[in-house]
């Protein structure tokens, strides 16, 4: 399993980054490294040190599910905290995303540095599918 921890060290010490939520959590919830995730996250406009669009991220996540042929299932859950998400989903594997960041979700445990904030963050709509806005992608 790729855990948050790792991808941090890789992007820290190997590709000198920053702001870089989106390959992590693309990089945890398909179990991929570090670098694959950056370049995808590169392919879809990411800048150096610096987050993508949210439609860069969605068409690279839709794009990530489709190579580990998974599925991903868009959730509401708006305004919830990631906390409260949690405690009522404690199986599977979930991108939530929140003010300016994106984060994973993977059996009850984040992989990410927002532990300490998780009953505060709410779970903003950022993803669109169909006409409609979404907080959550859940990777089947």
């Amino acid at each position: 399993m790729q855990s948050y921890q790792q991808v941090l060290e890789v992007m820290k010490s190997d590709y000198k980054e920053n702001n870089f939520c989106t390959v992590a959590s693309i990089a945890t919830a398909f179990n991929w490294s570090a670098g694959k995730a950056h370049r995808l996250m590169k392919k879809h406009g990411r800048p150096y040190k610096s987050g993508p669009s949210w439609y860069g991220f969605q068409r690279a996540l839709e794009e990530a599910a489709q190579k580990a042929e998974r599925d991903i299932e868009w959730l509401g859950f708006v305004g919830v905290t990631i906390n409260q998400f949690r405690k009522s989903h404690s199986t599977g594997t979930y991108i939530i995303a929140v003010n300016a960041h994106v984060l994973t979700l993977k059996n009850g445990e984040f992989e990410d540095w927002t532990e300490r904030t998780a009953g505060k963050r709410k779970i903003r709509a950022c993803f669109s599918n169909e006409g409609r806005t979404f907080g959550v992608a859940r990777i089947n």
